[in-house]
């Protein structure tokens, strides 16, 4: 950020081009900011813990987060396993779960958050998982 010419100041943010790569970007980014300036003290969005149902490779170095889908009960009630963990699946487009591919997005629940020096996540896998309903 840099002063601007006549003394005001502004944010600005730079978003990616692919839709999914934007949108967490702007979780990553743009909310907290956006929350931090109108006062809120919860700056992301609510983060519970959950078990991969996938198998799921990601690039290494670098920090993955998944499109998912929540095993819901008979009421709706996202299943928890013995352990408390949500358990969820990898939200599948027809293109899979590309930065480009928006239709993963528009069918998950969260995104469970894949650490950067992990590049293979088995099935039954633990991830940090944030929920995408509003808040």
């Amino acid at each position: 950020m840099a002063p601007r010419p006549d003394g005001g100041t502004a944010l600005l943010f730079g978003l990616p081009g692919n839709p999914v790569s934007s949108f967490v970007t702007f979780e990553l980014f743009v909310r907290p900011a956006i929350r931090a300036l109108a006062g809120r003290r919860e700056l992301l969005r609510p983060v519970d813990r959950a078990v991969l149902l996938d198998e799921v490779r990601t690039a290494s170095g670098r920090r993955a987060f998944l499109r998912v889908t929540a095993d819901r009960d008979s009421d709706g009630a996202p299943v928890r396993d013995a352990q408390g963990r949500i358990q969820v699946r990898l939200s599948r487009g027809p293109a899979g779960q590309g930065s480009h591919v928006l239709s993963a997005l528009a069918t998950a629940d969260a995104l469970a958050v894949v650490p950067e020096e992990v590049e293979l996540s088995p099935a039954g896998a633990a991830a940090a998982l944030w929920w995408l309903d509003p808040a």
